[in-house]
């Protein structure tokens, strides 16, 4: 029989018997997009590309993704944890509520 345990708070899951959640995380860094200005709109593309090809085998200049940038995570999480997680996926503190009174 195959065992799970939630991530967050350790209970044993049994596989086929207990409603069980699964989170998948992934993060990976986000690269603007490059802007273009007027002057390279008004540009003939088939000269830029003539120009390009031979330069095509050169480093691209700029931000780039660093190499084992990307990473994922998985959890297991039990209902209750589940329904938590849900509220504040991001595990951020919630602020009071104040009740007002009806006077």
């Amino acid at each position: 029989m195959i065992h799970f345990t939630c991530d967050l708070c350790g209970k044993t899951l049994v596989a086929h018997q207990e409603l069980r959640y699964v989170v998948k995380i992934d993060v990976y860094s986000a690269l603007n997009p490059v802007e273009m200005y007027d002057e390279e709109l008004d540009k003939d593309p088939l000269e830029d590309v003539s120009d390009l090809l031979p330069s095509s085998e050169e480093a691209h200049e700029g931000p780039q993704a660093e190499e084992g940038d990307f990473q994922t995570f998985r959890y297991d999480l039990c209902p209750a944890c589940h329904a938590e997680f849900i509220k504040n996926p991001l595990g951020r503190p919630v602020p009071r509520k104040f009740g007002i009174s009806g006077n």
